[in-house]
């Protein structure tokens, strides 16, 4: 559908006349339809039009005056051809069933079905899409606009019905509208001075560049746009060519008041020149050149006369045409066409053409079918794809043609309208007009071949051939309709170039004739040779096995596919085809190998002493095993029999490669310890250093969280926030949030209710009623029973009836008692005797206010376990549990928003305080980007916390390894004791302490996202014997350095000392203790300058915290609210509760006497800050 736009302003009256014609051809023409031109022009009864008047359409038509445009595309392609094609019945194709209604805004309710055939029906989803699309665009394209006063009338625009919102809306789009189009009308003059401006500039420089050029080259279109500047040039002489395809109005545009000498070349006996209104054309003439005029009105003129295109048995068939054609000696060497005995024919046929509609474009599947074959018959003869081109009038019969012609580059295939001018080698051509005329008189039979009977379309189609032309068409019927046809026709006949069939000569064998009349004859030759078979001897001594092929005469792209009879050295034949390459020979044969003198299968081609040997190497390695490598292979170097060896640090005995030196590597036997978390340590001995500093725990946590999910999250990790959906519920709604957001409340009525008592609060809020013991009077439907249940309660499914002995099985105790009532919990189903369960509650609620429950307290269903959410009997203890749960979630995420700034600023001035930034360079640039963070979770302000407490406390561990580094003294001829150690071990082992702390260091310092609970406290004891370590060296240093000599009590606590310091094992509490206590008894009594300190409890325990949901940090005030307490869990500030305002938190760890542990959040059986907590971290 090419796209009409009209801009009614720029037309005078003939010209709206004129389109409106055009739409009224449209339409009477099946090419538009009228609510398709009810989106161009407004009619006054789109919907109630008869179509069998068009003209009354025509008439009613009123057009718009806002601005469009004009565009039309008239390419002859297959996409433009496609689609002038089809015909847009999309809204036809919807049956009437199952149609929804739909409001005044067009948009369908899809609960308004129609009943209809014994079932429901739901209308088309693109039906009802399309729908809706009309609807919306036909108020996009009304006119009906508020007015100003009704605008301001207007208080609220939801109260308006959709007819007047659509009203107002337009309104709106009109006013701004009309705002750009004042400002672009501002505008517009200042940018139409600034074009001329810059047009006169153009001009200049266009007219200083021509005036200087002997020839000027441009179009009849160019020469009327640049009109002005020919004017200024007056160019003398003006040649046009193809000037009888020009229209006069064109040529006299381009004219001048110089011009002395008009030369047109042109032939007015091709295409005419083509007005864009056909109508003008035969009305007014306007389609006759200015050089067709003057010739027929005998205007003198120069004919020539010789061509140079044709051979002659073309263009002798143009000499009706043109009476004194002569042909140039050049066209008489042409070669012969190939595979065809005539170089011209023309085949008829009797095929009718296609049937169409009276006005759509012409075509004939037989004639595009038999093109086609014999375009590709031609290629098959060697011919260039670039030098054939078919040739059609129909623009139908072209969509066709590129159906069946080879799809080649080069090959052309186009209407004959668009190859004027244009010529190839070979031309074929497709007439497409083939009626039966047997009952049409003379003027009838005209008709039937359409333009075909204009004698220029007929010069044009026979004149582009040079070498060879062959036409397909209903020849019978082009006789009797046209007399140059006829006369063309029978000069042809005379020379034996019409037939009904063609014949096709091969090239090979020049006697064989094949005749073809239609696409199947072409079957005859496959290859564009003949039936018989080629029987050519190759290179390689087959047969060629192919049908007689003109092309390829040396068989140079012919693949031949029998078995290859090439054979090895050893007579093993070829496996491969004759046409591919010959591999090696890949037969297995045993071979030598000259190094080894192993005998070994290998492939034929393989020479044995390039071949590596694959036997066992039989060699034995250093240790005396076998080397483990193949014969052909270098021996290894490092043995890896299995065998068992002691770690002397740990005294384990393992099984290991022989090549492992258990004095330069950790012992590799699984750690298999139970960690706090009491899952099984994954590491091995050495890696988790003996059992100081486990590997962190990879297994899932499975913890059960205070909203009855599992955490997913691995071991190591504090338990954070739940991900699961939410499950709180009630019988309005459920919580569209995650479990670990905070939940909003519902505000609906609540729905506690019964013909007893009634509960007048919010859903959200605690009820205000208390419960009712009455019995339920409702009928069970199943059984017609009456209820076991409660009076307003949710009936239990189970019949005191019919499951009698399920429902009286003894669980509480109360169950076969006469009276017993039931109660059915609606989350999991399960069924109770209510006097039980309301003990069973109550048991539960009077726990946990006390404080005396230590397991997770949400209330469950005794039997499953599963949490209790949505009863309305015991509503009232559930939402105090979600309350407290909801402040919970309030305080992680006022937590997770607290001030990062200050943080920051406090983690700058210790950096700068402590002058870390000159010691750790690197270090505290890396904490540096951190902190460039715009927002850090609490796990990622630990591990920074953690990481400058380390650099502080490592500041200090360098001072001491400085201070024994100071002593550097040759070891003693006679070591007497402990106090004099050889220097080169004190060196050594100071060493290997520079390498453990620089290990830490990295630990510690690497890019994480956390620190886990029990990665910080065995950090911390492994920094605490470092410390110990360092100092007993630095105190040993000294004695060397001061020569002090040391009584035997003391050498056995130098003694004591080293001993437990280098032994692998974990310190406990009271040998560290010890070990402090006699280095100090030591540096005390000998007053040595040693500045060692003892370690602060701060020092000992420089972790700052593991920040999360870690256990014992909840805490209840007296009226059951949660609060946290950070940092260590202790309490050190005293505060107010702001749910109730009661005291909470406490003064030097000690908890307010009415505050308590808050274990249901997180199982806690203890304290984080608290004597037991204290003695298992060993503080």
């Amino acid at each position: 559908h090419a796209l009409i736009n009209i801009r009614s302003e720029s037309f005078s009256c003939s010209g709206i006349s004129t389109i409106r014609s055009f739409l009224l051809i449209l339409y009477t023409n099946n090419e538009i339809r009228p609510d398709r031109v009810a989106q161009l022009v407004e009619h006054q009864s789109v919907r109630n039009f008869n179509c069998s008047n068009p003209l009354a359409f025509s008439q009613n038509l009123r057009w718009r005056t806002f601005p469009l445009h004009f565009s039309q595309n008239v390419e002859y392609e297959i996409d433009f051809i496609q689609d002038q094609r089809r015909i847009d019945d999309d809204d036809d194709k919807f049956d009437s069933q199952g149609v929804l209604e739909s409001d005044d805004f067009g948009v369908v309710d899809p609960t308004k079905l129609v009943q209809g055939s014994g079932e429901w029906q739901v209308q088309n989803k693109k039906r009802a899409k399309k729908k809706i699309t009309f609807e919306i665009r036909k108020q996009l394209q009304s006119e009906d606009v508020m007015n100003d006063e009704e605008e301001i009338g207007i208080r609220d625009v939801w109260e308006l019905p959709v007819t007047d919102r659509w009203r107002l809306y337009r309104k709106w789009v009109t006013d701004i509208s009309q705002q750009h189009q004042n400002t672009i009308a501002l505008i517009q003059e200042e940018y139409d001075e600034g074009m001329k401006e810059l047009q006169e500039l153009y001009n200049a420089k266009n007219y200083e560049l021509l005036r200087e050029a002997h020839v000027i080259g441009m179009t009849t279109t160019g020469a009327a746009k640049h009109r002005n500047l020919l004017h200024r040039i007056k160019p003398k002489i003006t040649i046009v060519e193809e000037a009888a395809e020009v229209l006069e109005s064109h040529i006299v545009t381009a004219l001048t008041e110089g011009c002395e000498h008009l030369i047109l070349i042109g032939d007015h006996k091709q295409l005419r020149p083509k007005p864009t209104v056909f109508q003008l054309g035969l009305d007014y003439q306007l389609d006759i050149s200015l050089f067709e005029r003057m010739v027929d009105n005998e205007m003198p003129f120069a004919c020539l006369r010789a061509q140079h295109r044709m051979r002659p048995e073309i263009s002798v068939m143009m000499r009706p045409i043109y009476n004194n054609l002569i042909d140039h000696e050049s066209v008489f060497n042409f070669e012969k066409i190939k595979g065809i005995s005539k170089n011209i024919f023309f085949i008829d046929h009797q095929a009718n053409e296609d049937a169409v509609d009276e006005n759509q474009s012409r075509s004939n599947v037989h004639e595009a079918k038999f093109i086609g074959s014999l375009c590709q018959y031609l290629l098959q003869q060697g011919y260039p794809p670039s030098e054939i081109t078919v040739l059609t009038p129909y623009s139908g019969q072209l969509l066709q043609l590129k159906k069946f012609v080879p799809n080649k580059e080069g090959l052309r295939v186009c209407v004959v309208d668009n190859f004027q001018g244009e010529e190839n080698e070979i031309i074929l051509l497709s007439l497409v007009r083939s009626q039966d005329i047997t009952t049409n008189e003379k003027r009838e039979i005209r008709r039937l071949i359409g333009f075909l009977a204009i004698d220029n379309r007929i010069c044009v189609s026979l004149s582009r051939a040079k070498k060879g032309f062959f036409c397909i068409g209903n020849l019978t019927l082009m006789r009797a309709a046209n007399d140059l046809w006829s006369d063309i026709l029978d000069d042809m006949e005379e020379r034996g170039c019409v037939g009904n069939s063609l014949s096709l000569a091969c090239q090979n064998h020049p006697t064989t004739i094949t005749h073809v009349s239609n696409d199947s004859d072409f079957k005859k030759v496959p290859n564009g040779g003949c039936s018989v078979n080629c029987k050519a001897r190759l290179d390689c001594g087959h047969k060629c096995e192919q049908l007689c092929h003109p092309t390829d005469p040396n068989h140079e792209e012919y693949d031949c596919r029998k078995r290859c009879q090439k054979k090895c050295q050893r007579d093993h034949p070829c496996k491969r085809l004759c046409y591919q390459d010959c591999n090696n020979c890949m037969v297995e044969v045993s071979k030598v190998v000259p190094r080894c003198n192993h005998l070994l299968g290998m492939p034929c081609h393989q020479d044995p002493s390039t071949f590596q040997c694959t036997k066992p190497c039989p060699k034995k390695l250093r240790c005396g095993h076998a080397c483990p490598n193949k014969c052909g292979e270098r021996c290894a170097r490092k043995c890896v029999e299995e065998v068992r060896k002691t770690w002397s640090s740990c005294n384990h005995t393992c099984k290991t490669q022989c090549h492992i030196d258990p004095t330069k590597t950790v012992c590799p036997k699984s750690c298999n310890n139970l960690l706090k978390c009491e899952h099984i340590c994954t590491g091995t001995c050495g890696g988790c250093k003996e059992g100081r500093v486990h590997k962190p725990c990879s297994s899932n946590c499975g913890r059960v969280l205070f909203c009855d999910h599992k955490c997913k999250v691995p071991c190591t990790k504090n338990c954070p926030a739940c991900s699961e959906k939410c499950e709180n519920k009630c019988p309005h709604s459920q919580c569209q949030y995650n479990c670990g957001q905070q939940c909003k409340k519902c505000n609906e009525p609540c729905q506690w209710r019964c013909k007893h008592l009634k509960c007048t609060k919010l859903c959200g809020e605690v009820c205000n009623r208390p419960r009712c013991n009455k019995p339920c009077m409702e009928i069970l439907e199943k059984c017609g029973h009456q209820c076991a249940g409660l009076c307003g309660e949710l009936c239990p499914k189970k019949c005191l009836i019919c499951d009698k002995d399920e429902l009286t099985e003894i669980f509480f105790g109360y169950e076969d008692e006469e009276g017993a009532r039931f109660l059915e919990l609606a989350d999991c189903g399960h069924v109770f005797e209510v006097t039980g369960m309301d003990g069973y509650i109550d048991t539960q609620e009077k726990e946990m206010k006390n404080g005396q429950s230590t397991s997770i307290k949400m209330i469950k269903c005794p039997r499953c376990n599963k949490a209790i959410r949505t009863s309305l009997r015991y509503g009232n203890i559930v939402k105090a549990i979600l309350h407290d749960f909801e402040g919970v979630k309030k305080t992680i995420h006022s937590r997770n928003v607290a001030s990062i700034s200050t943080f920051q600023e406090k983690v700058r001035q210790d950096i700068k305080s402590a002058q870390l930034a000159t010691e750790f360079p690197t270090e505290t640039s890396n904490i540096e980007t951190k902190l460039e963070k715009s927002s850090l979770t609490n796990e990622e302000v630990n591990v920074i916390e953690n990481q400058v407490q380390f650099l502080k406390f490592m500041a200090k561990m360098k001072e001491l390894i400085k201070q024994a580094e100071s002593v550097k003294c040759r070891p003693p001829a006679h070591r007497n004791n402990l106090s004099e150690p050889e220097a080169s071990t004190d060196d050594r082992e100071i060493e290997l302490m520079q390498c453990e702390l620089e290990y830490l260091l990295q630990w510690v310092m690497k890019d994480r996202e956390r620190f886990s609970q029990q990665e910080l406290e065995e950090f911390n004891e492994e920094l605490h014997r470092s410390w110990l370590m360092l100092s007993y060296l630095a105190l040993s240093s000294e004695i060397r350095k001061q020569k002090v000599s040391l009584s035997e009590k003391e050498n056995r606590y130098m003694a004591y000392v080293k001993e437990n310091l280098e032994t692998g094992t974990k310190l406990s509490e009271q040998t560290k203790d010890k070990c402090t206590r006699r280095l100090q008894c030591i540096t005390r009594n000998k007053a040595l300058g040693v500045k060692y300190t003892t370690v602060t409890e701060g020092e000992k325990n420089i972790i700052v915290k593991a920040i999360g949901l870690s256990k014992g940090h909840w805490f209840k005030c007296p009226k059951g609210h949660i609060y946290c307490i950070g940092e260590c869990g202790g309490a050190s500030e005293e505060g107010k509760c702001p749910e109730c305002g009661t005291k909470i938190g406490g003064t030097q760890h000690r908890l307010v006497s009415d505050n308590s542990l808050a274990p249901e959040m997180d199982g806690a059986r203890h304290a984080a800050w608290s004597d037991r907590a204290n003695n298992m971290l060993g503080i």
